[in-house]
This record gives C-alpha cells, structure tokens and sequence, in this order.
C-alpha cells in the first residue's frame, strides 16, 4: 500500500509476536511515527483490522465515522487513553496485559464509531488492535482539532 500501510496478503491473515516485533523495529529506523497493519484483504471489506504502532508518545486528533457502527480497541504493548466527546467526555485508559491489573486500566474498549474520540499513546511506544465494523473510505472520516 505505501509504506506506512502495509496489507495482509492472504486470509487467514496471522502474525508472530517476532513478525511484530521486526514491523516495529523497522518503521522506527525509517522514522515513521505511525505505522498500520492491516489484516483484512482490502478497504471493502465488512470489517477493518488493523494492527497499529505508534513509535512514540503522541496524540491523534478527534475523529469519528457518522454513517455509525462500532469500532473495538485491544492493547497490545503499552498504554494509551481514548477520550470520548458526546453529551459529556469520558476517558478510558487502556493497557497491555502487564499494566492493566493496576489502577483500573483497561485492555479492550468498543465503541460507536460515531462518537468523536482523540487517541493518546502515553507510554514510549504503543501496538494495539483497532477493529472497525464497515467497509473503509477515507472520506468517511471527520476529523477537528478540538472539541
């Protein structure tokens, strides 16, 4: 796709903890702060699964999806925060495994897509799932600065 999206070749898509490991240790030395694995065959697909890295802290901005459908977040290595922005803002603090067991964090989080959230990667580096119901037009995507 372009070098800070890569897809899957075949289905079942499958990847070794290594394999997640060389696609992070790669995108750091190329200097991309952002890198997306996409596991589904293309952007039509019914659903979107994306393995996503975020090489340092950083925040993405509010966005949402309003033609609806609910989008599901799993952490895999790190910490990050979604803050929701509907009638009163709430934030979730999600975790891997080895942090989520203190202070209430969070490992998974679903949600409706036509909410707006603002995604922050609080720890040096994050890898989560980002799980998306509906086919992806790039369009589709609302995007501000604030809320």
């Amino acid at each position: 796709m372009n070098e800070r999206v890569w897809q899957a070749n075949e289905l079942p898509s499958q990847l070794l903890q290594e394999e997640l490991a060389a696609m992070q240790k790669e995108s750091r030395e190329l200097g991309i702060r952002q890198f997306r694995y996409c596991l589904h065959s293309d952007n039509d697909s019914a659903l979107q699964q994306m393995v996503i890295f975020h090489n340092y802290p950083q925040v993405i901005n509010w966005h949402c999806q309003p033609k609806g459908g609910i989008v599901f977040y799993y952490v895999i290595k790190g910490q990050i925060d979604i803050i929701l922005s509907s009638d009163r803002t709430r934030e979730y603090k999600l975790s891997s495994e080895a942090k989520s067991t203190q202070n209430n964090y969070l490992s998974m989080l679903s949600i409706p897509k036509n909410i707006f959230r603002r995604i922050i990667t609080n720890s040096d580096d994050s890898i989560f799932l980002e799980i998306s119901s509906g086919k992806f037009e790039d369009n589709d995507t609302i995007w501000t600065n604030s809320i």
